[in-house]
């Protein structure tokens, strides 16, 4: 998508950690990597999103909601 052109905020291979330990040790930035996303959204990001889902998708749906802004989440079976 990058390639396309279009603007990352996030990189999903800086916030993908595996392991409680290493998840701990990272998780001030993977938060502050998150508040960037949902400010980035709401300074005019996406009309409509879509995610593939997982825990922190939710999330993310929920904050879109108080927004106003309306997001599909697609599960990974449909996705593939």
């Amino acid at each position: 998508m990058a390639d396309a052109g279009l603007d990352r905020v996030v990189r999903a291979e800086d916030v993908a950690h595996m392991g409680i330990t290493e998840v701990i040790r990272h998780m001030p930035r993977v938060y502050g990597a998150y508040r960037s996303l949902i400010a980035a959204i709401g300074n005019g990001g996406p009309t409509s999103p879509f995610s593939i889902d997982s825990d922190v998708n939710f999330r993310l749906a929920r904050e879109l909601k108080k927004l106003d802004i309306p997001s599909l989440l697609v599960s990974p079976q449909l996705w593939a």
